[in-house]
């Protein structure tokens, strides 16, 4: 059974703390055989023989993890490849399988043909033992330069060179780097079957692009949540999450949107802005229902009028067949309401024009220029100020201001 070359193991273990081995030293591929000493400590000296010894008892104490510091540290000394299989043993010990094996396989490599044939056997021996036990682990991490972990122990920085030699069963994987979020990946290792975790490291702060068009509304304004950040067109990055946006211009209605940005996923926003209506309100009496009323030339009532139109200067104008057109100029101030008397003078045949009737008798008007009074109608003023002349004043020529 392979548990038995198992425990085989740790007893061969055992024997190769004490066991006869060849001196250290890896020569170069030119130089002649290097005669070894009979056994690995014969061959130590100072601190390397001195950190074998630690490690020898700690291991016969079963202390195997400070075992294995000692074994590595001479082995680190005295650059003795075959101490590498006392470390294996010890991982082993600590049922740390994929450990043992890479200490095995390391051994090989750092030996080479120098190794007494002995023990590349044994040592193949062992591997063949392990390796039901041990499979192999790719981690592919999104970020260059994030610390790898395997069950808390750091393996390398990614990409990693190479696949994770591990033990079969269940490892936590996770990848570090600042600025991005920690999120472990579990995964099961089987027998003979290679594993592969992929992980995406996600920033700690996650944004996405997000652009702003007011539509070619000149010198238009975008804010975020109230903080203005340019012009439009805009393009920048944001925060996940709800953000208020607005769009600004002057002589336009301000524009508001509440978005949620989602991480990966671009926001593309569009403002159609309305002109901003700057209004005031007019009321135009007339006194004859036939009365045809105009506002800067286009048509706005019969009769009279009241309604808003836009605050600003205007030109008034009552038609009617049978009378003398008057023209009104006015200037209406935001949010004013203005009433304006406009009666019309009925057009009589044979009479000058500056003669009234008053009472079936003919009057002739003085050669100056009078004001009279249209009706008796007062207006109403509401709002910011009445114009620069009362609408009931008329001048004697028939003009209104």
């Amino acid at each position: 059974m392979a548990l038995r070359h198992l425990f085989a193991l740790a007893i061969a273990a055992s024997a190769a703390l004490v066991a006869p081995l060849e001196a250290f030293g890896a020569p170069s591929p030119s130089a002649a055989p290097v005669v070894r000493a009979a056994k690995v400590r014969d061959a130590l000296k100072g601190p390397a023989r001195e950190a074998f010894d630690r490690g020898s008892q700690l291991f016969a104490n079963d202390d195997f993890a400070a075992a294995r510091t000692e074994f590595e540290r001479a082995q680190e000394l005295s650059g003795e490849p075959r101490i590498l299989y006392n470390v294996a043993v010890c991982e082993k010990s600590l049922h740390r399988y994929g450990k043992a094996t890479e200490a095995l396989e390391r051994s090989l490599a750092l030996g080479g043909g120098t190794l007494p044939k002995s023990y590349t056997e044994r040592v193949n021996d062992t591997l063949a033992t392990l390796a039901p036990f041990v499979s192999t682990l790719a981690v592919n991490v999104s970020e260059p330069g994030a610390r790898v972990f395997v069950d808390n122990e750091e393996l390398g920085l990614s990409p990693l060179a190479r696949p994770l030699r591990v033990d079969v069963g269940e490892h936590v994987v996770i990848a570090r780097k600042t600025g991005y979020l920690e999120t472990p990946k579990q995964v099961r290792v089987t027998s003979g079957t290679p594993a592969k975790v992929d992980i995406v490291l996600e920033p700690t702060q996650r944004k996405s692009d997000v652009s702003v068009d007011a539509n070619g509304v000149a010198r238009a304004r975008v804010l975020i949540d109230g903080v203005d950040v340019g012009a439009a067109p805009f393009t920048g990055v944001l925060e996940v999450g709800r953000h208020a946006i607005t769009v600004r211009a002057p002589d336009h209605t301000s524009e508001t949107k509440v978005v949620e940005v989602v991480y990966g996923v671009a926001t593309r926003l569009a403002f159609s802005l309305a002109k901003e209506a700057h209004e005031a309100r007019l009321r135009v009496i007339t006194g004859d229902d036939r009365d045809t009323v105009s506002l800067d030339g286009r048509v706005i009532g019969k009769g009279g009028f009241f309604g808003a139109v836009l605050a600003g200067e205007h030109v008034i104008r009552v038609t009617r067949e049978d009378a003398k057109t008057k023209t009104v100029d006015v200037v209406l101030r935001e949010n004013e309401t203005r009433s304006i008397d406009v009666t019309l003078d009925s057009e009589r045949t044979g009479l000058p024009g500056w003669v009234w009737v008053i009472g079936g008798v003919a009057v002739a008007a003085a050669a100056t220029t009078t004001a009279v009074v249209l009706g008796t109608r007062s207006p109403a003023y509401e709002g910011s100020a009445p114009g620069t002349l009362d609408p009931r004043i008329v001048l004697a020529n028939g003009g209104i201001r």
